[in-house]
């Protein structure tokens, strides 16, 4: 069971960076795919439009916890296949001049990506109190979920035969 997981994720993986699934092309269905998870976590999550901020400034997806306690996600989705690039950091930091000394105490960034980041990236979104997720946590994000996800997402993923053994 251990290896049928272990063999399902590395799949999974090399299906989402390889554009080798049913998600809407342009990283928009990656976008959809993350705000479903958030709202499984309980946020409401909506992506923004690509024309929400000027610049370099961009984020994909602000989400809100419905929780007792407020708080916020401000989020970059990158589906690439190989290492994701500064970039994305860039447009995290640049809403910092946009953004609000009370929205930050209460406020996250993350960039979550289907590649990986060097350590280098690492260390400048720590710096700049950016948190990531990579490829490999977000596979374990989506099938921790998959008895959650919509059975349209499930085919979209092509994970519509796992044996809830697995999961």
């Amino acid at each position: 069971e251990t290896a049928a997981l272990n063999e399902l994720k590395i799949q999974l993986l090399s299906n989402i960076r390889g554009g080798n699934t049913y998600l809407e092309g342009g990283g928009y269905g990656l976008e959809k795919l993350v705000a479903e998870l958030l709202r499984i976590e309980g946020y409401t999550a909506k992506i923004q439009s690509k024309r929400e901020h000027q610049g370099v400034a961009d984020a994909d997806i602000v989400a809100e916890s419905t929780r007792k306690f407020t708080s916020k996600l401000i989020i970059q989705v990158k589906h690439h296949s190989g290492k994701t690039g500064s970039h994305a950091l860039a447009q995290l930091e640049a809403l910092d001049d946009l953004s609000s000394e009370e929205e930050d105490a209460n406020t996250q960034k993350w960039i979550i990506t289907s590649a990986n980041v060097s350590p280098g990236f690492i260390q400048r979104a720590i710096s700049s109190g950016i948190n990531v997720m990579e490829g490999e946590e977000l596979v374990e994000w989506v099938i921790e979920n998959t008895d959650k996800l919509s059975q349209a997402t499930l085919n979209k993923l092509g994970l519509t035969t796992i044996p809830t053994l697995l999961i």
